[in-house]
């Protein structure tokens, strides 16, 4: 009778097992799905005036080709143009963002499912699966970018989805899965260069599921043992010929900018926005701390022995190879890093929740579990509200940010469009351009600290830049001392009148279009 009532009790505890991981498969279906949908509803991506640092370059190399068609090789440009056609055919159907900003969007939902499909892969636990989602979506800065309209989001879903391919590939033997991997990661190496960390994630985890030693039977094993090759090679060439017939400069043309901007970098001490440790232990240490559990619960685990837990340790590797050697470090690549440490730090914040339960889910007393599991439960649980209101406080000031329809200083710009028709424009900030519809000369198109390290760009050179091409518009920060920089004054005093102030900037039409001039400069 005892042995039938274990029984019983055994099929309903896998019962009950049963339909919890349905409903935490759910949950976490309907986040990936439900909150970037939630985030299209909410926010007023049409006319949001500026929501991520770069996107005001992005949108506007977007809009150069959507306006001219063709993208001439002698620009400089940093990154393959991918994501600058993408932009352009998006900007031809609506001349607002709500195209390239949807985008992001969308690629931020293929990115959770493929942070939720590697997270369960590796612990084969659906809470820590749906942990994983969570933990990503509250994380800083995640919520700007997944609306931004910038390469880092695109290109990091679609290397995150090849890593998650590459592995479903290995489980089910399937070599369409494995073609679907090597175009997501030749796609994402197309729209950004720095997603190619996540191909040679992939391609060590292939090699050391095939090599290091498997479940397969010898046959399907020598079929299958040439894989990481094959997708390596795939990638290779997919990303030849996607920048051949994108771009139509060569690979070593996209990496020398690079190398230049590195050597740069690393001579220069302040190169960086922010050092990539401090930054990101700064921004996110809660991230680390539950990290940190969660090595040491998968350490303890026997899937070590068997080896799913390093594909979590090899991607969070390669993580750190990434933010090691790469110069210049701004702050949106954190992004990477929060992708490659979530999966083990949500196996920590679930291990922290359940500390003070036991092993057969019953709670436990404080004096028979120790206050120490209760203190990391408390820990964990406090972590989670916390994330969750920097998130919603986060998405408030977005949605409250400023519009580009109250913008006094495009409202001054357009009083002046009267006066010099059409026309080109250099802005220190050139979003201005994107919402005017104004051009920007080809040289000055792209303006960043990146070019200034590469060398092809001297910032004294710039005035003679816009002397060159006679720039219609000039927007300058108010009360910049342009006696301290070479060629500003006699180029404003020769060729520009000064006619408004807005939004902390000086507002100047050329001459030749005679109007009307302000008494002063306002000196800071």
């Amino acid at each position: 009778m005892h042995r039938v009532q274990t029984r019983a009790g055994g099929v309903e505890c896998a019962m009950n097992s049963a339909t919890w991981n349905r409903w935490l498969l759910r949950a976490a279906r309907m986040t990936c799905v439900g909150l970037p949908l939630f985030l299209m509803w909410v926010l007023p991506l049409d006319s949001l005036y500026l929501t991520g640092g770069d996107e005001g370059i992005e949108l506007t190399k977007g809009a150069y080709f959507a306006r001219q068609g063709y993208w001439p090789v002698e620009v400089w440009n940093d990154q393959p143009l991918a994501h600058t056609r993408l932009y352009g055919w998006l900007l031809r159907w609506r001349p607002d963002p709500l195209g390239p900003r949807w985008w992001s969007i969308v690629t931020f939902a293929g990115l959770l499912v493929a942070v939720h499909g590697f997270t369960f892969h590796v612990h084969r636990d659906h809470a820590v699966a749906l942990a994983a989602v969570v933990v990503l979506a509250w994380s800083p800065l995640v919520l700007d970018l997944s609306v931004a309209a910038m390469q880092e989001m695109p290109a990091t879903a679609l290397g995150m989805v090849s890593v998650w391919l590459v592995l479903r590939a290995d489980e089910d033997e399937n070599r369409w899965l494995l073609l679907m991997a090597v175009l997501s990661a030749s796609a994402g190496i197309a729209i950004k260069l720095t997603a190619g960390f996540y191909a040679v994630a992939a391609f060590l985890l292939l090699l050391r599921r095939r090599c290091g030693g498997t479940d397969l039977d010898r046959r399907v094993e020598r079929q299958m043992i040439g894989w990481p090759w094959w997708y390596a090679l795939g990638v290779a060439v997919g990303c030849w010929l996607a920048l051949w017939l994108l771009d139509g400069r060569p690979v070593a043309a996209h990496l020398a900018s690079h190398w230049a901007a590195l050597d740069a970098a690393r001579r220069s001490s302040g190169a960086e926005s922010a050092g990539p440790w401090m930054f990101l232990f700064g921004t996110h240490p809660f991230l680390w701390i539950f990290a940190v559990i969660g090595v040491s619960a998968a350490l303890r685990s026997r899937r070590v022995i068997g080896g799913r837990c390093w594909d979590g340790f090899i991607l969070v590797g390669v993580v750190a190879l990434f933010h090691a050697v790469l110069r210049p470090w701004w702050e949106y690549y954190a992004l990477t890093c929060w992708v490659g440490l979530v999966p083990i730090a949500a196996k920590g914040w679930v291990v922290s929740l359940k500390a003070w339960r036991g092993s057969d889910g019953r709670a436990r007393s404080p004096e028979g579990r120790g206050m120490i599991a209760w203190s990391a439960a408390a820990g964990a649980l406090a972590a989670g509200v916390f994330w969750g209101w920097a998130w919603l406080h986060q998405l408030v000031a977005l949605r409250n940010s400023p519009r580009a329809t109250d913008s006094r200083l495009l409202a001054s710009l357009r009083q002046q469009i009267g006066v010099a028709p059409g026309g080109t424009i250099y802005s220190v900030e050139p979003i201005a351009a994107f919402w005017l519809g104004l051009r920007v000369p080809e040289s000055l198109l792209v303006v960043s600290q990146k070019r200034f390290l590469s060398g092809d760009l001297d910032p004294a050179a710039i005035p003679g830049e816009v002397r060159r091409a006679r720039c219609d518009y000039l927007v300058i920060p108010q009360g910049l001392d342009l006696e301290k920089l070479p060629d500003w004054p006699a180029l404003l005093r020769e060729s520009y009148i000064l006619v408004a102030f807005a939004e902390g900037r000086e507002i100047y039409v050329h001459r030749r279009w005679r109007p009307s001039r302000l008494e002063t400069r306002m000196q800071w």
